[in-house]
């Protein structure tokens, strides 16, 4: 059995209300955007092994095949898991 592991990226918009006069700051709202996979500067899926060492081919079978399972996620396991 061979692991890899698949980063995703989350775009997070924050807002932050700042008082001008007392440069005091609080954050009044945090909207999480759509998860979609990471891509290196040359458009590569970031895949890493069970070292965490970067895989640089993500089109070698078991990258493919960890991608495609990742993607699905309907099969990731409960967030208590």
């Amino acid at each position: 059995m061979v692991r890899r592991w698949i980063r995703y990226e989350l775009p997070v918009m924050v807002c932050v209300d700042v008082d001008e006069a007392t440069e005091h700051a609080q954050i009044t709202k945090v909207v999480p955007g759509d998860i979609g996979l990471a891509r290196d500067h040359a458009g590569l899926f970031l895949v890493y092994n069970e070292r965490m060492e970067r895989v640089n081919d993500d089109l070698d079978t078991t990258s493919a095949v960890a991608i495609r399972t990742a993607e699905d996620r309907d099969a990731w396991p409960a967030e208590a898991d």
